[in-house]
């Protein structure tokens, strides 16, 4: 339970305060994340929002030197590779997620906190829904 509530702690800090709750656990994420995939045993939130696509990934133990998130515009995927090494502890993670095509991964940004690695990637500046004046 303790490494449940540090998790749950560390991403109560990474989404804000709207979703941080005293029953907020990692079983009631919210409706909108898609939790489909599990990462090796940890959890995976996958959002669209209005700004951009986000995806936030539990690495345990993961200090920024051994993360290494690379991406391939072609395809849209994005490619994360990390190693967690605390005292006799090691662990090597590796995933590959699909953005999808309307995001511009050329502008990803990436950030590591409190073992939670958020990838984000912006719209790309056609797919913004754009408003019709009407006369």
């Amino acid at each position: 339970m303790y490494i449940n509530s540090q998790i749950t702690d560390a991403v109560t800090q990474t989404l804000g305060s709207s979703y941080s709750s005293s029953s907020y656990t990692l079983s009631s994420i919210p409706a909108e994340w898609n939790t489909s995939g599990c990462f090796d045993g940890f959890p995976e939130f996958k959002q669209e929002t209005e700004d951009g696509y986000k995806i936030i990934v539990c690495i345990p133990g993961c200090s920024k030197e051994n993360v290494s998130v690379k991406y391939v515009p072609d395809e849209n995927v994005v490619n994360l590779e990390a190693k967690s090494e605390v005292e006799n502890f090691n662990r090597n993670y590796e995933a590959s997620y699909r953005v999808p095509k309307k995001f511009n991964l050329e502008e990803i940004q990436c950030s590591l906190k409190n073992g939670l690695l958020t990838i984000f990637a912006p719209h790309s500046k056609n797919s913004k829904p754009k408003e019709v004046k009407i006369t």
